[in-house]
């Protein structure tokens, strides 16, 4: 399919909860094209949704040089974050 397909297919797992199968789509995605925003912040989405918080966090930070909306989705993860994530995500 084409990787509008994929992205959208990713959407559809995202919303039954089943997070690994939609991360795989992701990544089909973003192997055909690496700067699809939406793609890269679903991406992050879902590593955080996989408690791969240190994932999601390098993902929001490399996606900080394509786009200025992942560095403020960064922002708000450091202001609105709790626990372990926060204070990790702060010491970077």
């Amino acid at each position: 399919g084409t990787p509008r397909e994929h992205f959208l297919l990713a959407e559809c797992y995202m919303r039954l909860a089943m997070h690994e199968d939609a991360l795989a789509e992701v990544e089909i995605v973003l192997a055909a094209q690496p700067a699809h925003i939406e793609a890269r912040l679903e991406k992050a989405n879902l590593l955080y949704l996989l408690h791969r918080l240190i994932d999601a966090r390098d993902c929001l930070l490399s996606d900080a040089k394509i786009s200025g909306c992942p560095a403020r989705c960064a922002q708000q993860l450091r202001s609105h974050g709790s626990g372990a994530f926060s204070e990790r995500f702060r010491d970077s």
